[in-house]
């Protein structure tokens, strides 16, 4: 258990998840570890919509042109989520530049003398004397040292020319023979993705955009090099469009939020219409909405996102400004409570205990109840004693209260 804590306190909720879970080969039916691994699967749930959501916008930045707001989007993907294979690979194109164009070929020098032999001599003549030509000087001959000089008359004309002609079509052909045996051994797997590749635009051609993100996902495994890429670019794209269609198809259902806002509860309202904003981007009801419950409260966006973090010192600061900005306000009394409790249980965790009396007493001067005494007391008794397993026990199993 106290493995998985520090897995989840850490963000790494597949690894809590995944600790926990090894409970159940001791004990069947563990309801503390059902309970752990369902509140760890909602809060990795919360944060692959955020990043998805992040994402898509800076996939929608970078084919905006806006190469500098794509990258910080990107860089926040990977601070929240370290593995996401598509956010490495964006960033690399962000920040890969353009290679500049080739520069112009430099044309060939002697491109008439491809075939030149210097070995062999211009003209020869029928009795194996070099015929002589008028108004020419004769190069100049180059000093071989070692050089046995040998009469003009036992040269071969045209013998290495014929030898090198034949090599090389020697070689093409057992390259030629090569290609065609690769050729035939891989051309299965190829031809099947160019089919699927072909045939998903077939079906985008007819509307049928979840079928041919179907026959795509097929056939990923088989690709390769520019292939996957080209997969991978489609499917995206596909998924984008099949959320466009379903945000014009399905209205936002505004009553929810509404009634979260006129209960008071106006944090669940604003994570509400964050996670209606990634199926319904730009939804004006939305943004209304959004914009009242912001223009009621400044920090309220400040306090869902430390919230959603886990950093309860930034939670507690944020819900302090919600309470001086309306101290008759319960529902802003009852968030800094909250969040106060939290963030002594924090404290308490890592071990700094006399920050955590400190918190947890300023907490019990304006309310107080039996899990906020028993925290107090525990950390005031722990003040002068270093911490032991009677002490992890305890701060392990306490309970994080709900902020809303």
């Amino acid at each position: 258990m106290d493995q998985g804590q520090d897995a989840f306190d850490r963000g790494d909720f597949q690894s809590a998840i995944d600790t926990w879970s090894r409970i159940f080969l001791i004990d069947a039916h563990h309801p503390e570890a059902e309970m752990r691994i369902e509140q760890a699967r909602r809060r990795r749930e919360e944060i692959d919509r955020q990043v998805e959501h992040l994402f898509y916008d800076a996939h929608d930045a970078f084919d905006a042109g806006r190469v500098d707001e794509a990258r910080s989007l990107c860089q926040d993907v990977l601070r929240m989520q370290p593995q996401h294979l598509e956010a490495h690979d964006l960033l690399t194109r962000i920040e890969t530049p353009a290679a500049p164009p080739p520069p112009p070929a430099a044309p060939a020098a002697d491109e008439d003398d491809l075939f030149r032999d210097d070995f062999v001599p211009a003209a020869i003549s029928s009795s194996g004397s070099l015929a002589a030509v008028p108004g020419e000087a004769a190069p100049p001959v180059r000093e071989r040292t070692g050089a046995v000089a040998t009469p003009v008359s036992s040269r071969l004309p045209k013998i290495p020319a014929l030898v090198l002609m034949g090599a090389a079509a020697a070689l093409i052909v057992v390259v030629g023979g090569v290609f065609v045996l690769r050729s035939t051994v891989f051309s299965g797997g190829a031809s099947a993705v160019t089919e699927a590749l072909a045939e998903s635009e077939r079906l985008v051609k007819e509307d049928r955009l979840q079928d041919a993100a179907r026959v795509l996902q097929s056939i990923q495994a088989q690709a390769d090099g520019e292939q996957a890429k080209e997969i991978s670019r489609r499917l995206l794209d596909y998924q984008r469009r099949l959320r466009a269609k379903a945000a014009q198809a399905k209205a936002v259902d505004l009553g929810p939020i509404r009634q979260a806002v006129a209960e008071g509860h106006r944090l669940k309202a604003l994570q509400l219409i964050a996670e209606s904003l990634v199926q319904a981007p730009g939804d004006l009801g939305l943004e209304a909405i959004r914009g009242e419950i912001v223009a009621w409260a400044s920090a309220l966006p400040d306090l869902l996102r430390t919230v959603q973090k886990g950093d309860w010192e930034g939670a507690q600061r944020a819900a302090a400004a919600i309470r001086e900005q309306h101290p008759g306000d319960a529902a802003a009394q009852r968030a800094w409570q909250a969040a106060t409790y939290n963030r002594a249980v924090a404290l308490a965790r890592a071990y700094r205990v006399a920050e955590a009396n400190g918190v947890i007493t300023q907490l019990a001067n304006e309310t107080t109840d039996a899990d906020i005494e028993r925290l107090r007391d525990m950390t005031k008794t722990y003040l002068t004693r270093p911490a032991d397993p009677r002490y992890d026990i305890f701060v392990r199993n306490i309970e994080l209260r709900p902020v809303e």
